[in-house]
């Protein structure tokens, strides 16, 4: 049976950052695929439970007025560490499965030493607030304009609070999508291995990514 000569249609699969929806990653913001800018201001926890009532009902107020005064924002709390979850739901299956007394037993230290971690790690949360913008028609004075106006708005209300930068959505975007928790966020994947000597072509994440 001789072949008919069609070509047999491929699906076209997505790389990384279009499967993230980023499309590049600026000092100060994020560009998405869908031509939106995000923007995001880091706020420091704080311990509520040392503060009185009137402290923590004025930065409530505070947080509200933000809401109501920026048109598209978001608050996002985030895991600043890695997350053990599916690795004690996992050892637990294990623990009920496990026929064997001795591996049982060290399947439960293991969830135990889990379970001290994330213990440890309960305070290890940041918190955003997401200011979204329409990249066709906000100019960068516009966006710089509303985003210092915001912080000003959340400096007042007694938060401290700064605005994201490169590095800090690179290292949430890495444990956000790998579950990792590392120092290193390179730009291209395995540049920390490349020497001096090495010649290599690097290509600009942030060139021609956009469309």
């Amino acid at each position: 049976m001789g072949f008919s000569g069609k070509k047999k249609s491929r699906k076209k699969l997505k790389n990384t950052r279009q499967l993230m929806g980023v499309a590049s990653i600026h000092d100060d913001y994020l560009r998405v695929f869908s031509n939106k800018i995000k923007v995001a201001l880091l706020i420091k926890p704080t311990n509520i439970n040392v503060l009185s009532d009137e402290v923590v009902i004025s930065k409530i107020t505070s947080l509200m007025n933000v809401l109501k005064t920026v048109s598209d924002v978001e608050l996002l709390c985030v895991n600043s560490t890695q997350n053990y979850d599916d690795n004690i739901s996992y050892l637990n299956n294990l623990v009920k499965t496990e026929s064997n007394i001795i591996l049982q037993d060290l399947n439960k230290k293991t969830i135990d030493f889990l379970n001290s971690i994330r213990v440890n790690m309960a305070t290890n949360r940041e918190f955003f607030v997401q200011m979204t913008f329409n990249a066709s028609n906000t100019t960068d004075d516009t966006r710089s304009s509303a985003v210092r106006r915001t912080l000003q708005q959340l400096r007042e209300g007694g938060f401290i609070v700064r605005l994201a930068n490169n590095e800090d959505y690179k290292r949430i975007l890495t444990i956000y999508y790998d579950s990792a928790f590392n120092d290193d966020y390179s730009d291209y994947d395995g540049l920390k291995y490349i020497t001096e000597s090495d010649e290599v072509t690097k290509y600009d994440f942030n060139e021609n990514q956009e469309g």
